[in-house]
């Protein structure tokens, strides 16, 4: 470790549910074969070609993010973030791969399905709500009937 060395803690806020490429940034491990994806209308009890299919979105899902999606945004980071320092700064896969803490904006018994996370990934199903308000009174009465 550097003299003054002081480790970075980076939380990540995740808006979507289980995505293959997405989880395997922060450590999770990839199961298609139990795990649909989140765009899927499968379940946990997938049939051989609903689990090819699902095994194929996962694969296109790792290829696209880490071949086109994930370049891209490195590109634009180097071409548009400059600031003190920014030429030591890590590239964005390895910032990626090294989150304390991300919270995914996704409840896990919406899918039914049991899978393992890694410690560092934490479920905050409905975080983006805010409390109901009263509705207005011909609203009301229409509701009511």
């Amino acid at each position: 470790m550097e003299y003054n060395y002081c480790p970075r803690s980076q939380i990540n806020f995740q808006p979507l549910g289980y995505r293959a490429a997405v989880f395997s940034l922060y450590g999770n491990l990839l199961m298609p074969n139990i795990m649909p994806d989140v765009r899927e209308p499968f379940t946990d009890r997938m049939t051989f070609w609903q689990s090819l299919d699902n095994m194929y979105l996962t694969l296109w899902d790792l290829w696209d993010m880490y071949m086109s999606y994930l370049p891209q945004l490195e590109e634009m980071m180097r071409a548009n973030l400059h600031y003190p320092g920014s030429e030591s700064r890590p590239d964005l896969v390895s910032l990626l791969h090294s989150m304390s803490l991300t919270l995914v904006e996704y409840d896990p018994a919406i899918l039914g399905v049991a899978f393992p996370i890694a410690p560092n990934l934490k479920f905050t199903g409905g975080l983006h709500l805010r409390p109901g308000e009263l509705l207005s009174a011909d609203l009301e009465s229409f509701m009511n009937g």
